[in-house]
C-alpha cells in the first residue's frame, strides 16, 4: 500500500481534508438570542405629589443541537429552553386624587399604544421617561473530527 499527501488550502499538510475521512465527527450548534429592555416614567402633579414607575424585562433564548457519528453509529440531540423576567416598581411620594390617578392612567396608556392623548393632563405639572432596548444575537458552531 502507498500513502500520499495531499495539501487543500485552508488544511494543514499531511492531513486529509476532514470531508474524507471516514473516522468520527461530532457537530455542535448553539443559539442565544436576549432582549433586554428598561422603562422609567416620573411624573409630578400640579399639587406636587410625585410618581416613579420603573420596569425592567429579560427575555432569553436558547437552542442546543448536536449530532455525533463514529464507526458504531449515530446519535442527535437538540435542546431549547426559554425564559423571561420582568421587576416593576412604583414608587409614589404625596397622595394622589382621583384625577390625577386618571391622567397618569391616561398617559401610561398613550405610551402603551402610540396613540396620542385623547385629553389634556390638567393635573399633571411635569413628566419625563426613557425607554432603552438592547437585543443580543449569538451563534457558535463546532465541528469535530477524529
Amino acid at each position: 500500500m502507498s500513502s500520499t499527501v495531499t495539501s487543500t488550502p485552508g488544511v494543514q499538510a499531511g492531513f486529509s481534508h476532514p470531508r474524507y475521512q471516514t473516522g468520527s465527527v461530532a457537530r455542535v450548534r448553539e443559539h442565544t438570542e436576549s432582549i433586554q429592555s428598561s422603562l422609567t416614567l416620573k411624573v409630578r402633579t400640579a399639587e406636587g405629589d410625585v410618581v416613579e414607575l420603573s420596569l425592567d424585562a429579560t427575555s432569553l433564548r436558547q437552542l442546543e443541537k448536536g449530532s455525533a457519528r463514529t464507526s458504531q453509529g449515530s446519535a442527535r440531540f437538540r435542546s431549547s429552553s426559554e425564559s423571561d423576567t420582568l421587576n416593576f416598581k412604583v414608587k409614589i411620594t404625596g397622595d394622589l386624587n382621583d384625577k390625577e390617578l386618571s391622567d397618569i392612567s391616561s398617559l401610561i396608556q398613550s405610551l402603551e399604544t402610540g396613540k396620542p392623548l385623547d385629553s389634556s393632563l390638567s393635573s399633571l405639572d411635569a413628566y419625563k421617561g426613557s425607554f432603552t432596548q438592547t437585543h443580543s444575537v449569538t451563534d457558535s458552531r463546532v465541528t469535530l473530527y477524529a
